[in-house]
């Protein structure tokens, strides 16, 4: 039985009926589409993949097929599609996260990454004609964006291996720091071409294979390069190429701006993404576009790349996954579940709102105004939900406090009074009393208001976040700090029993129980990144995958294995 089979029989403890759902807040493109275009941006046309989410493609070295990959049965996977338009087909079929192929020079074998091993992206070869794998690299961390030389003997790639994690806001959002490594294809000879310190990413060899092009940043600029437009325009990287026998570094750029996905299009000129303009050549040559991830052919006259299509998610939109036993849907952040199973309130945009669980019938409880909602928890007797509310929700400066609120949206009363910001609550099961943070400068830690006297009483005062109250009453997990960590803890409701369940290197955090009680979803970066962190947009913590482990911390699993962060979950 496999790990997703195991958890979904889990989760059939607690369903109702039919298969076990799941809503999970996936924070990530909803479509993106392959494009083909002259490489000076005329003649743009979009490639039939017949898929909503299709990324990172590679051309063939005899330009006529483009490999990408494709999220049309579940899991990211690799396939291939003719220049033209036709001959889609899947070349692999497995449950865990595959992307970023690149072709040999003879176009018989692809190199791409994959978690198939140790839940970590490690370099795998694809032979074309048998379909069959081997794994090429195997050391701790993780190993992207491979590239094959031309001559056939070496395979360039970037790697985290052997760094330690670094991370900025309070260590929640990790920094990335990588350099460059060759080897063989038969994974001899693997050595180190840039110093640590630096991030360095997507390698492309030159024709004569004698030097790799990359572009380079320092690891702080990693964050804001993979938030939104407007942090990304600050942040400069820089276009450089080593030679990889003398070491000898040259530059190819020198201006401001957020440079990507260097290649050679000849023997002397380079092509590259600037994130916030375009393509760019070195022989002086802009073309602007909302690309990303751009591959040119061998003689440079045309281009592949991704393009992000507006479209946002939909409550209760189903998910792809690789695995039948359960149904995966999509929920806005923090989805609560109602008492009977017949109703999720979450929050979009400061607004508290309630679906049925298939996303239809949307009944606003709290709408966004000058004080907004965050989170929701839902009274075990079913006639309140519990929010946090007000005008900020900084973690040092916020004022929110707790509120609940009837269902239909009548009855909105605040039930706390604290000095710092109050966040995300949590229900005891005699629905009397809730759990929630709070967050400031002085003031931090968890606290549980007894809401027929309106007194909140101290449970923790140390950086404790994201509670969340057992279906039996005798625990309260949450997510704690310690260690220069973010790992998950129980407490008793009564402050004694404070324990450590997930001692692993990585932030733990949204926590929420499942199965009765039995079970603990929850979101972890444990595994590290699954690309250069760069290449996203609009992704802070792109490496947050779902996790279940038993009540006791027993038994943790890996539960989703994809290119998105999954972020809260409730299990029905």
């Amino acid at each position: 039985m496999s790990k997703f089979s195991a958890w979904a029989c889990a989760l059939a403890l607690a369903a109702q009926q039919g298969a076990p759902q799941l809503l999970l807040h996936r924070q990530g493109p909803a479509s993106i589409g392959l494009f083909i275009a002259n490489a000076d941006g005329t003649n743009e046309r979009r490639l039939n993949t017949e898929s909503e989410l299709s990324y990172s493609p590679t051309i063939s070295p005899d330009g006529e097929w483009i490999a990408f990959t494709s999220e049309k049965s579940g899991s990211a996977d690799l396939w291939r599609i003719k220049a033209d338009g036709t001959g889609l087909e899947r070349l692999t079929r497995f449950a865990h996260f595959e992307d970023q192929p690149a072709y040999s020079p003879d176009g018989k074998q692809i190199a791409f990454v994959s978690t198939r091993g140790a839940d970590i992206t490690d370099i795998w070869i694809l032979d074309l004609a048998s379909r069959n794998t081997r794994n090429l690299t195997t050391a701790s961390g993780g190993d992207f964006r491979p590239s094959w030389s031309p001559d056939g003997k070496w395979i360039a790639f970037s790697s985290d291996r052997g760094t330690k994690p670094r991370a900025v806001l309070n260590g929640a959002e990790p920094l990335q720091e990588t350099s460059l490594y060759i080897v063989r294809p038969d994974a001899t000879e693997a050595r180190r071409l840039t110093e640590e310190g630096m991030f360095a990413g997507s390698p492309k060899w030159s024709p004569d294979s004698k030097r790799v092009v990359f572009y380079e940043m320092t690891p702080e600029a990693t964050a804001p390069a993979r938030r939104d437009a407007k942090e990304q325009k600050d942040v400069i990287s820089q276009i450089v190429s080593l030679n990889i026998e003398s070491g000898e570094r040259k530059s190819h750029s020198s201006s401001v701006g957020l440079k990507t996905s260097p290649q050679y299009t000849g023997p002397e000129q380079i092509a590259y993404l600037n994130k916030t303009f375009g393509l760019v050549y070195t022989n002086g040559r802009r073309v602007p576009r909302a690309a990303r991830n751009p591959v040119w052919s061998k003689d440079g006259k045309w281009v592949v790349y991704e393009k992000r299509i507006p479209r946002a998610r939909k409550q209760g939109e189903r998910l792809l996954s690789s695995e039948p036993g359960f149904d995966l849907t999509y929920s806005a952040e923090h989805p609560a579940l109602s008492p009977d199973r017949t109703r999720v309130a979450v929050t979009e945009s400061g607004a508290l709102v309630t679906y049925a669980l298939d996303g239809s019938d949307r009944r606003v409880v709290i709408p966004s105004r000058e004080k907004k909602a965050l989170g929701a928890s839902w009274s075990p007797d079913g006639q309140w939900i519990a929010t946090a509310y007000g005008a900020s929700f900084d973690a040092d400066w916020g004022t929110s406090q707790i509120a609940v609120v009837h269902p239909d949206g009548s009855e909105l009363t605040v039930v706390t009074n604290e000095p710092a910001g109050a966040a995300f609550p949590s229900w005891a099961p005699d629905s009397k009393r809730i759990a929630f943070r709070v967050s400031g400068r002085v003031h931090q830690g968890l606290r549980i208001v007894d809401i027929a006297e309106g007194k909140a009483t101290v449970l923790t005062s140390e950086r404790d976040d994201y509670p969340a109250w057992s279906p039996a009453g005798d625990a309260i997990v949450f997510t704690g700090y310690a260690e220069n960590d973010f790992d998950l803890f129980t407490i008793q409701p009564d402050g004694t029993g404070r324990r450590r369940i997930t001692p692993t290197i990585g932030v733990d955090r949204y926590a929420s129980w499942a199965a009765k009680g039995a079970r603990i979803l929850f979101s972890s970066d444990r595994n590290g990144f699954q690309d250069e962190a760069p290449l996203y947009d609009e992704t802070p913590n792109p490496n947050l995958e779902l996790f279940m482990m038993d009540a006791d911390g027993k038994n943790q699993t890996r539960m989703t294995s994809n290119k998105w962060p999954d972020l809260s979950a409730a299990g029905r």
